[in-house]
């Protein structure tokens, strides 16, 4: 099994967004912008009442169904992800698998997005064995990270 590691947060999110959202014919707002530039330093899932809370601390104030719409379009273009009831910036938004995995720091919330390259030979797995076809994985792993162990 290889596993590839990606850092938290990516350079140029709102960057990536706005180009995302063009290649879809839509508008990037004030809103999207806003939004964008709190998930792009994320390093840990924020949940939809911390991301309102961010943009109020930074004077964008934006109510809570306009958040979760945004959030739907960044995941329908694949910038961000679902993560233990919150959303992350993808690292790779490039990558192609359906598969998204992330490990999660029980201790500092740290969360850092890992690719596993297992799908397939799951997949066979399950459709041999249970008739089943998996069409996704994702999974977070929940442990300490290598910053709080040295602490």
């Amino acid at each position: 099994m290889q596993i590839c590691y990606f850092s938290p947060g990516m350079k140029n999110f709102t960057e990536n967004t706005q180009k995302r959202f063009a290649d879809k014919k839509w508008r990037f707002t004030s809103g999207a912008r806003n939004l964008a530039r709190i998930l792009e330093n994320a390093t840990s899932p924020l949940s939809v009442k911390s991301l309102v809370e961010s943009l109020e601390a930074a004077e964008r104030k934006m109510d809570t169904a306009t958040v979760y719409r945004l959030l739907e379009r960044f995941l329908e273009v694949r910038l961000v992800h679902r993560v233990a009831n919150g959303f992350m910036p993808c690292t790779d938004p490039d990558n192609t698998s359906d598969s998204h995995h992330f490990l999660l720091c029980n201790s500092c919330g740290l969360a850092e997005e890992i690719f596993l390259d297992y799908q397939e030979s799951i997949s066979k797995q399950l459709q041999k064995e249970k008739d089943f076809r998996l069409s996704s994985v994702d999974l977070t792993f929940y442990g300490v990270c290598r910053h709080c162990r040295r602490k």
